[in-house]
């Protein structure tokens, strides 16, 4: 375990969301096409392939931090969702404490991720991220077993193929701060 507590757990599970059509510059006036007259930028599916593209650079390997906590990330069916876990290790043996999926919600037109955790303070959290450069941003929810919510910002900087930096950033006042962080490294078999 790290810090206070909470694992580079928030760490270990990554979505991703499309900017908005302003932000990337698409046409959002309604169209022929679109009789409902919903804003059209792209077909669902380019964005949803994207999206996908982007968090399937995951797959593959483990991701260490040190030699205390790794996680793993497999296709799901389809290819459509992507299926992670994450490990503490202790005396030398990985402990599963955590579960999670993430996949395209096409009515939100983002990808979403959920998981649940033991031995952690959260039991359940969710994600929600935007890519910008070469940073995934992320916002962070997660859930007490009676419900309380803290929501929190994780910042992953990728350096490379197989290493990011990551960052957990928490509310003080009107400020984020750092609460923790660290390097992640893939190790592949």
């Amino acid at each position: 375990m790290i810090g206070t507590g909470i694992p580079c757990l928030f760490a270990a599970f990554v979505c991703f969301s499309v900017l908005s059509d302003a932000e990337a510059g698409h046409r959002t006036d309604p169209s022929p096409q679109d009789p409902a007259g919903a804003a059209v930028s792209q077909p669902r599916d380019t964005l949803e392939r994207a999206a996908m593209e982007v968090l399937g650079r995951m797959v593959g390997g483990k991701w260490y931090q040190g030699d205390e906590f790794f996680q793993t990330f497999e296709w799901g069916v389809g290819e459509q969702a992507i299926r992670a876990k994450g490990y503490f290790i202790a005396n030398g043996t990985p402990k599963l404490v955590s579960e999670g999926i993430w996949f395209w919600h096409p009515a939100d037109r983002v990808v979403r991720a959920y998981g649940v955790a033991i031995d952690m303070p959260m039991v359940t959290w969710e994600y929600e991220t935007r890519l910008s450069g070469n940073e995934l941003q992320h916002v962070l929810t997660t859930y007490t077993a009676d419900g309380t919510p803290t929501v929190m910002r994780e910042l992953w900087t990728f350096r490379d193929r197989d290493h990011y930096e990551w960052t957990l950033l928490e509310r003080a006042g009107t400020d984020w701060v750092k609460r923790m962080g660290g390097p992640f490294e893939r190790r592949r078999p």
